[in-house]
């Protein structure tokens, strides 16, 4: 998501009283961000997600689905979440989820929070709450799975 999406949303609403102004700001996604996503899924067909989003707190997967549907990414390929330990800390979640499907060698994390630790320095892409997933981003992801194409 984007502070720029937010921005748009609020202006968008106001003028138009559309009937989605019902649904929390909080609760949209920036159709740039979610389309440069689905670019790397497109990309990377063996790619699978697991959500660490504090949106995995507050909703429940079936609502995140649904979600990330609505704005065009293919969310058959979201497989879960990561627990929540109730400390900020994703890096903890993210090891223990690891810890639990031992199979995964290859990941990215992409993510505004830098409260990471836990060694994933190679594997996090750090976005922006202004921007959000951009695409030099995509090519970040794009070159750590091996696809060089755009």
């Amino acid at each position: 998501n984007s502070a720029a999406s937010f921005l748009y949303e609020s202006r968008r609403r106001k003028k138009d009283k559309n009937p989605d102004r019902f649904i929390p700001v909080r609760d949209t996604l920036d159709r740039v961000c979610t389309s440069n996503f689905q670019h790397i899924l497109d990309k990377c067909p063996d790619v699978k997600i697991v959500i660490s989003s504090t949106w995995r707190v507050v909703h429940k997967l079936s609502w995140l689905k649904k979600k990330l549907k609505s704005y065009g990414i293919d969310s058959s390929r979201v497989i879960g979440v990561t627990p929540d330990f109730y400390t900020g800390i994703r890096g903890h979640e993210i090891d223990a989820w690891l810890k639990e499907h031992p199979k995964v060698k290859e990941y990215v994390i992409l993510d505004d929070n830098s409260m990471l630790s836990g060694g994933h320095e190679g594997n996090f892409i750090k976005t922006t709450w202004d921007t959000g997933l951009t695409l030099p981003h995509v090519f970040e992801v794009l070159k750590k799975f091996g696809v060089m194409e755009l």
